[in-house]
């Protein structure tokens, strides 16, 4: 009686242990964990996506860099967020050209997008720029902030982020030593994948950028 006492005991244990372990080996990795889109873009890319980067009055903005920080936008959702190339509308026209028929009242990022058949505008306003020189020479610092809102073309509405006002991602280069290319690449590059990591299932290892300023309101919800 006590041996099958003791040989049941042992099965139940070996069990139990052999349950923990299918569960500690069925829980995803650090690597494997992911961060979850605000904003699932993906599944809703087919009525076509035009990214559209304007500058706002007086953030010293040049076509160069809004030409890039789109550019590097349209990447990133391509590779990361994985939208086909197909839904990536391009603009036909500059923007800054396009008015109204009636006046001069240039076109909203709504109209413009529209007006190219696409069905979401992800619309990016840079807020503010600088790159200067520091005192080292060939050293060069910046810094770069930008306004992302995504807008169904249809009603009008803002799909994206839940505030209105849209969300705010910064980026900072303390020091560069390789010149101001660099530092503008760095920058465009930094606020593309900081603005469309909310709109895929982010791998948490590659959420955070170390030229991306950090939103504590943001993190403390994770």
């Amino acid at each position: 009686m006590d041996r099958l006492f003791i040989t049941i005991a042992m099965a139940g244990l070996a069990l139990g242990s052999g349950c923990k372990a299918i569960g500690f080996f069925a829980s995803p990795s650090y690597h494997e964990m992911k961060i979850p889109a605000e904003f699932d873009l993906k599944e809703h890319q087919a009525g076509g996506v035009m990214v559209l980067v304007e500058p706002s009055r007086g953030s010293y903005t040049g076509s160069a860099l809004r030409t890039d920080l789109k550019t590097k936008i349209e990447h990133f959702l391509i590779k990361k967020a994985r939208i086909k190339s197909k839904y990536i509308i391009a603009e036909t026209t500059d923007p800054a050209a396009l008015t109204q028929e009636a006046g001069s009242i240039p076109l909203g990022p709504r109209e413009i997008a529209g007006r190219e058949g696409a069905a979401l505008v992800l619309y990016v306003r840079v807020e503010d720029y600088s790159l200067y020189g520091l005192e080292k020479q060939g050293y060069y610092s910046g810094s770069l902030a930008a306004r992302s809102l995504l807008i169904d073309v249809d009603s009008g509405d803002i799909i994206w982020p839940k505030q209105p006002e849209g969300r705010i991602t910064r980026a900072k280069v303390q020091v560069e030593t390789k010149g101001r290319d660099a530092v503008h690449s760095r920058l465009t590059t930094a606020i593309a994948h900081g603005l469309s990591r909310y709109l895929y299932d982010c791998p948490k290892p590659n959420y955070k950028m170390n030229d991306i300023e950090v939103d504590y309101y943001i993190e403390s919800l994770m």
